[in-house]
């Protein structure tokens, strides 16, 4: 799939050497293919939750869309950030109801652990970010990173670079919003993520 200069400004945003950096701004996402989502609906005072209808990574390294991420730990000498786009669904607990305003649900922040599904141990440090998406119905969608640059460059990742080794993972994203009467909700989606210094 071929995947536009803009699109690709988005994820490379921030391309370094090991040593040095610099930070740019996120800009433009696009749509993909389905990949493993899964909605929890918690146990809490809500009437609605959320449905995650859609999330999709795409490389930092080489702008690839994929339901599974082949996470480069190190490009041209340089590390970058691979981010992902998820698409919500309002769903709610009475199917009888139609929603209101006030079951609308705003997400605004997101978690994302690591699990190791090769036997190893060692994986990236969770990390937190925020974004903020109101889901009222359904197509609600929004953009995050999943693996960050400074991951690349602690361990056990940065290890990788200019071996053959790959670590096989998958990263568990939780997302954490509230209702519009401030009753918290969260859901959670999975994907496969394999990190290796591929061929640039």
């Amino acid at each position: 799939m071929q995947i536009s200069t803009r699109l690709l400004s988005f994820f490379n945003v921030r391309t370094r050497a090991r040593r040095a950096g610099a930070l740019l701004v996120v800009a433009g996402l696009a749509s993909g293919p389905l990949v493993s989502g899964c909605a929890k609906v918690q146990d809490d005072n809500s009437s609605s939750y959320l449905i995650i209808a859609e999330l999709n990574s795409i490389s930092g390294s080489t702008g690839t869309l994929s339901a599974v991420l082949f996470s480069d730990v190190l490009t041209l000498g340089g590390v970058t950030n691979d981010g992902a786009k998820v698409k919500f669904e309002l769903g709610m607990k009475n199917a009888t109801l139609t929603p209101s305003s006030a079951n609308f649900i705003t997400i605004n922040r997101y978690r994302v652990e690591f699990a190791r599904s090769d036997g190893g141990t060692g994986v990236p440090a969770p990390i937190e970010g925020s974004f903020t998406v109101t889901v009222s119905g359904g197509d609600s969608q929004g953009a995050f990173i999943l693996v960050s640059s400074t991951m690349k460059e602690n361990s056990p990742l940065v290890q990788l670079g200019g071996t053959p080794t790959e670590i096989h993972t998958i990263a568990t994203i939780t997302f954490f919003g509230r209702d519009q009467a401030g009753r918290d909700v969260q859901a959670t989606a999975q994907i496969s993520v394999h990190f290796a210094d591929w061929a640039d």
